[in-house]
């Protein structure tokens, strides 16, 4: 994708939010670790064993969660 003016910018990070949600939540189920139906990325990071942990900042994880609960608030 490039970064041009009309580049849909918000649906790319929605997509983003998507991908690693469903990474984490795919990473717990391998580990058989439950987890709750929720898009807060920084809640279903807080369930992650001790020994694994994602680099990022509250403040990514607070902005990537944003994207995925507006998108939702804009289709309702």
């Amino acid at each position: 994708m490039r970064s041009e003016e009309d580049c849909p910018t918000d649906t790319a990070c929605f997509h983003v939010q998507q991908c690693v949600e469903k990474y984490i939540k795919a990473f717990l189920t391998l580990r058989v670790i439950d987890f709750p139906k929720v898009h807060d990325l920084k809640q279903i990071i807080a369930i992650l064993p001790g020994d694994c942990r994602i680099p990022f900042t509250v403040e990514e994880l607070r902005r990537l969660t944003d994207y995925a609960t507006m998108r939702r608030r804009a289709k309702a």
